[in-house]
């Protein structure tokens, strides 16, 4: 509704300039919707704003447009699947290692096994 009196003065002068007109329109708004939804989007999926924003130019860099429409979908995605998996088998193996008994267990001293899982290595 709002380009309507922008089409409206474009006629007056032209087909050439209406054409123009609509087509920077479309352009401008697809833009829009490139750019500044997902910052917008970004809000309101708990994504920061900044991890939007170089999600959507990695997109774009690595798949043009689509890439850049489909970039914080992604970001989304992977932003669940670690809450939602790999957060609580982090969380799971800290717990295992604090139960009550295991006090008394030798460790094996090694720093890689325990910061993957809190725990140490079975058999050792």
């Amino acid at each position: 509704m709002a380009r309507i009196p922008l089409f409206a003065l474009a006629l007056l002068a032209e087909w050439i300039p209406l054409l123009v007109t609509i087509a920077s329109s479309v352009l401008i708004q697809n833009a829009k919707g490139l750019v500044i939804a997902p910052l917008v989007e970004g809000e309101r999926l708990d994504v920061h704003p900044l991890a939007a924003l170089v999600a959507v130019l990695s997109g774009a860099e690595l798949g043009g447009v689509a890439g850049a429409a489909l970039a914080l979908p992604v970001v989304v995605v992977l932003d669940v699947l670690w809450d939602r998996s790999v957060k609580p088998w982090l969380v799971r193996g800290r717990a295992i290692s604090e139960e009550p008994g295991s006090a008394g267990k030798k460790e094996c001293g090694d720093p890689c096994c325990h910061a993957v899982t809190g725990r140490a290595r079975s058999g050792q």
